[in-house]
Formats: structure tokens, C-alpha cells, sequence
């Protein structure tokens, strides 16, 4: 199993994320958060992986994923970092193999 962990500094709320994504035919899904009242996530749609964009503060937004092959992963990672790079939005996303070990980075 592979997984995607990342920070992206912004204060876009998970709405206007989703629009910027969706622009980019990034599909995704804006749901209801369970850990916070009122709050939201957005889900990023892809049948080889399962990822999510959550608000973590006013500021940040974290990105976690995961998928039982790198490659969909890091595609998913590099198309999000360059709609991100596109904007000057500042972000760092890390992908990690079943040993935890760092195998590929992407950000600014």
C-alpha cells in the first residue's frame, strides 16, 4: 500500500478547493465532515485510489491518500500540485511505500 500525506497553506475554504480542482477536471465530491461540526471535506474521485482534502485551520488544508499501486497515486499527486504550483498556493506532498520510506515529492 502506498499513501499520500500533504499540507496545502491557503485560506480557500474546501468549496472554493473544489471549484479550483473541478476546473482542472480534477473530479471530486464535496462531503459533510464526521470529526467537525459544520465542517467539510472534499473527496478526490478516482476508482485506483482513495483521497481526501480536509481543513485543518484557517490556513492549512491536509491531503491524505492511499492506493495499492504508486503509479495512480502519483499521478493524482502531480496533477494536484501543479493546479495548486498554477496558483502560487504553497504545498508540500509526500508519497510513502509500505516501508515508509519517502519516494517522491512534489511542492513549493
Amino acid at each position: 500500500m502506498f499513501t499520500l500525506a500533504g499540507s496545502i497553506a491557503c485560506a480557500l475554504p474546501s468549496v472554493a478547493l473544489a471549484a479550483l480542482f473541478d476546473a482542472q477536471g480534477l473530479p471530486n465530491e464535496l462531503r459533510e465532515s464526521a470529526h467537525a461540526s459544520g465542517g467539510q471535506y472534499l473527496k478526490l474521485l478516482h476508482p485506483d485510489l482513495h483521497a481526501s482534502l480536509e481543513r485543518a485551520s484557517a490556513h492549512e488544508h491536509l491531503l491524505r491518500g492511499d492506493a495499492d499501486r504508486l503509479e495512480p497515486l502519483q499521478a493524482l499527486a502531480a496533477r494536484v500540485s501543479a493546479t495548486l504550483a498554477a496558483r502560487d498556493v504553497a504545498h508540500r506532498l509526500e508519497l510513502y511505500d509500505d516501508d515508509d520510506q519517502m519516494v517522491h515529492s512534489f511542492g513549493t
